[in-house]
Formats: structure tokens, C-alpha cells, sequence
């Protein structure tokens, strides 16, 4: 509750199978204190501990066990598909620098047309950290929950199946 993130990224992903991909991404973090942090200090001169996040990134391995489609207004037919993710990569803190980072994540994707998709993440990014605060040091792992929109690109548009 005191600070809030905007992330703006991308991600590339790399389609094994119509299973398992694998692919990169990475997002660089727009930050802002919220009014309760801002209350803290002005009015009880409280320092919280905080660490925003500048950048992070991750190499992923994704299984997409759940796929199907169906029918819009009788006319279109819209492929969809839910799957899970897991990786490993490195985050920025402005307090303490870069740090290893573990992320695991879900997705729902919506098959938009042969070569457009659109999707809806959450991911689960987990850190160590120890931050001082007023000579005294506290550490352990740090989480940031992020929930992700966008837009994906199949290329080649025009790919062939089996």
C-alpha cells in the first residue's frame, strides 16, 4: 500500500509446441508513493521501508495445458487458451540494487485472429533484500504482484499447419 507501480514492457516468446514455449521479457517500472506513505511521514514521522522497483527481467518457460474456442453471436469463432509460466532473471531496486528474482505466473490469451492475440497476465515476482531504515537493517524475501494486458504477434502472419 505505499507505492504503487506502472510497468511498461514487452516479452517475446518463442512457441516449442503448441504445449511449451519459452521466452524473455522485461518490463522498466514507473513509481509513485502512495497518500498513506505520505501521511506516515508528515503527520506521524514515520519512515516505512521502501525499495521501488526499477526494472526487472526474466527468462520463462511456459506450459499451456488448456485451449479451446467459441462461438460470438453465432458468427466468429474466437480460440482461446490458459496457461502457466515460471522463470528466473533479475529485478532493480532503487535501494539496493540488482537482485536474483524467481517469477511464476498465469495467463488467458485470447486468439484474436491466425496472427493477433489478446492477453491477461498475473505474475508473481519473489526477492531477497535487506533495507536500513534509521541504522537499523531488516531483510527477507520481497513479492511484487503484477497484473499485465497487451497484445501479441504470431510471426510469420501467414504460417502453415499441420
Amino acid at each position: 500500500p505505499y507505492i504503487q507501480h506502472v510497468f511498461v514492457g514487452g516479452s517475446a516468446t518463442y512457441h516449442i509446441s503448441e504445449l511449451f514455449a519459452v521466452g524473455a521479457t522485461a518490463d522498466y517500472a514507473l513509481t509513485t508513493t502512495t497518500q498513506l506513505t505520505d501521511e506516515l511521514l508528515e503527520k506521524l514521522n514515520v519512515r516505512t521501508a521502501l525499495s521501488p522497483i526499477n526494472f526487472m527481467a526474466a527468462a520463462t518457460f511456459e506450459y499451456t495445458p488448456v485451449y479451446g474456442k467459441f462461438a460470438l453471436v453465432n458468427r466468429v469463432v474466437i480460440h482461446w487458451d490458459v496457461g502457466v509460466s515460471a522463470g528466473l532473471g533479475a529485478i532493480r531496486t532503487t535501494a539496493t540494487g540488482y537482485h536474483f528474482m524467481a517469477q511464476f505466473g498465469a495467463a488467458f490469451r485470447f486468439h484474436l485472429t491466425r496472427w493477433l492475440t489478446l492477453s491477461f497476465e498475473v505474475r508473481d515476482h519473489l526477492f531477497s533484500e535487506t533495507l536500513t531504515v534509521s541504522g537499523q537493517s531488516a531483510g527477507g524475501f520481497a513479492q511484487t504482484l503484477v497484473l499485465r494486458t497487451g497484445l501479441g504477434i504470431f510471426m510469420p502472419f501467414d504460417f502453415a499447419t499441420e
